[in-house]
């Protein structure tokens, strides 16, 4: 959200009412969105008016000082820098050679370049704030931090509008110096106003306060040898535009000593980060709404080895590690071939199929170098905007509880693409994950609404996770599409799908299936399309209440080969188009009944709206292959007609692909 116009109002009026104007434009931007602060909805008054924290429908904290924003009219001190004859109008200030020292509180205005200089915030601890209103400044320090907050209550720096403000240090700076950011403050640290700072952190961070870091607009460019933005108690951002590169973290709070901090509140803004670890990193809960976000970890997706470095599959089939090309039989031992994670993409080399998420791999996770997206250590909240993800690592992760209220997402993953140790939910939002190693993963995962694509290497949705023992899929309602390598959409416990549409192309190797779970799948509505190989195929459980069939080819459909369901009359039902080779369908929907009768029919063409694969509102022309009644909750056959018994081919009951005449 653009300040601007808030922040240029009558001068003469004073910051009185730049502060009441910008209460009321917060206080109408809450009124419009779903959102909870990140520990409290309430309005905080500590010492007076001017301390008041405008939190409500905020995740982050922003007090009425946060939002005053100083003009050069107001500032009580004028600071003119310049080598060795640095001009002071005003009191509050000592000079010593390139030194430049603010001692009391009050209002400062700051312009001009020091070559090799620093300006520090000593102040009372506990009654001084102090603002500064940056105009054209520019100091960079050879030995230690060019901006130095030592004490203060709290200081606000203002970026004068139009103005260009640079602050850079050197990395050979002495390693026994802890001021470790370009600008550093072991106080509370606030930047708002139109202008633009650039900040080299050569040393270590960039912008890093000790205690609470706050910005509400301006521009801002960090390049650091270790994180951009850090806050240990927390961080806040309400707007603005931020431009990262950083070898470390782009945004972190790290304080690991209080439950209550250590978070991150995104209220809005602008976003390009590159990091060569994590994008934002919260050690508690982050929580984001109304930005825009572009986040490039460890060198993207492409540079991950999880994808490639491990043992091939080996299967029940016999190892068969590839997918199959179009056209081709793919579930027997030897026949397979690699396919694309999708068209646009070279081939890549499946990973061993695991039913669990292995305790080693975990402990290698924290032990090694992480470069997520979005990181958090409890939970991760993300209420609505615009995110674009190439991550070497996971891009949305929480050890705790991940949610996704609204937004767009595109993925492109090395690891996981949505990742929670504890409960993934997603309750709206358009989600294109086109890379990853899994899909979405959590111990539970609950999907609401939205438009969800997943493409995957192993798994494309995963109900599992070390850090949990109930494991629980759940669909209420949304349209989902899956296609995976590896198993299609897999549960270590239950799936309950009650509304919604879930579209899978599974994997052409026999060794995974569409659907894979441990307990039960219990269908009471939505529809279900599922293809893939006969191996391992899984039909939903006699529990369910809505009918569904499962049919299994003597041989291997080739990839783009239409099947159709009509009823008796020939109105098309379901109309899809696997995009790889299957020799294996489940179907279920609200218009297949039991006692129905039906026609399955393979190839031809369909005239309707193609969407992920399923044609809706058009008219069907091809081969009848089979007529079908549900004679039973899943009626489960072979394309000549014949009952095949058994839940899973090549398990009990099942028998070998072909073996069901």
């Amino acid at each position: 959200m653009n300040y601007r116009g808030v922040f240029q109002m009558d001068k003469k009026q004073g910051s009185k009412v730049l502060i009441i104007a910008a209460s009321l434009i917060i206080a109408g931007c809450s009124s419009q969105e779903k959102a909870t602060p990140i520990k409290n909805n309430t309005q905080k008054v500590a010492n007076s008016e001017m301390t008041q924290e405008i939190t409500t429908g905020k995740y982050g904290k922003y007090s009425n000082k946060d939002l005053t924003v100083l003009t050069s009219e107001e500032a009580e001190t004028k600071i003119a820098l310049k080598d060795g004859k640095t001009e002071v109008s005003g009191s509050g200030v000592t000079v010593k050679e390139n030194t430049i020292t603010i001692t009391k509180g009050g209002s400062y205005e700051i312009s001009g370049k020091l070559s090799d200089g620093q300006l520090i915030i000593a102040t009372d601890k506990t009654n001084d704030d102090v603002q500064i209103l940056l105009n054209g400044t520019e100091i960079m320090n050879s030995q230690t931090s060019p901006f130095f907050v030592e004490t203060a209550d709290k200081v606000i720096v203002t970026l004068a509008e139009g103005s260009e403000n640079t602050f850079s240090d050197s990395k050979n700076r002495e390693s026994t110096d802890e001021k470790d950011g370009t600008i550093f403050s072991q106080e509370d640290l606030t930047f708002n106003g139109d202008g633009a700072l650039k900040v080299t952190g050569n040393y270590q961070d960039g912008i890093r306060s000790k205690d609470d870091l706050v910005f509400v607009a301006g521009n801002y460019q960090v390049t650091a040898a270790n994180n951009g933005l850090k806050g240990s108690d927390s961080v806040s951002i309400l707007a603005g535009d931020y431009q990262l590169n950083v070898k470390n973290d782009g945004i972190q709070s790290s304080n690991t000593k209080d439950e209550s901090l250590g978070w991150i509140g995104i209220d809005g803004g602008t976003f390009k980060i590159v990091a060569e670890h994590d994008g934002i990193q919260a050690e508690t809960d982050l929580k984001i709404s109304q930005s825009v976000l572009t986040v490039t970890t460890g060198g993207g997706a492409k540079a991950s080895t999880k994808i490639t470095d491990e043992p091939e599959a080996g299967g029940m089939m016999g190892g068969s590690e590839g997918a199959g090309m179009k056209g081709q039989q793919t579930d027997f031992p030897g026949n397979g071939q690699e396919i694309p994670r999708n068209p646009s993409e070279e081939p890549t080399t499946l990973t061993e199929n695991s039913e669990e998420i292995s305790e080693a791999e975990e402990e290698a996770e924290k032990t090694s170098d992480s470069g997520k997206g979005l990181k958090a250590g409890e939970e991760l909240l993300i209420d609505k905007g615009e995110f674009t993800f190439d991550t070497v690592d996971d891009s949305l992760h929480a050890d705790g509880n991940l949610t996704i209220n609204n937004g767009e997402f595109k993925i492109k993953s090395g690891d996981d693409g949505i990742h929670a140790n504890q409960k993934t939910t997603v309750n709206n939002g358009t989600i294109e994950i086109s890379q990853s190693y899994e899909g979405i993963e959590g111990a539970e995962i609950v999907i609401e609404d939205g438009q969800i694509s997943v493409t995957s290497s192993d798994d494309g949705i995963n109900a599992a996770s070390t850090t949990a023992g109930n494991y629980l899929l759940t669909i209420n309602g949304g349209t989902i599409y899956v296609n995976a390598e590896g198993d299609g959409v897999d549960s270590n416990g239950d799936i309950n799908m009650i509304g919604g549409t879930l579209l899978v192309d599974g994997s052409t190797n026999g060794g995974n299936g569409a659907l894979d779970y441990d307990g039960s799948f219990n269908q009471t509505g939505g529809t279900l399309v599922a293809a893939g190989s006969s191996g391992m195929a899984m039909a939903t459980s006699e529990t369910s209440t809505q009918g569904a069939l499962s049919l299994y080819f003597d041989s291997s459909q080739a990839g783009n080969t239409l099947f159709n369901i009509s009823d008796s009359t020939g109105n098309s039902l379901i109309s899809y188009q696997p995009m790889k080779a299957y020799q294996h369908i489940l179907v279920s929907s609200p218009d297949l009944t039991i006692g129905g009768k039906y026609q399955l029919s393979t190839g031809g063409k369909d005239t309707g709206t193609n969407n992920q694969g399923l044609y809706t509102g058009g008219q069907y022309s091809g081969d009848n292959l089979l007529e079908i009644e549900l004679s039973t909750v899943i009626t489960s056959i072979s394309e000549t007609g014949e009952a095949v018994s058994g839940n899973q081919m090549g398990g009990p009951g099942g028998g070998g692909p072909g073996s069901f005449k």
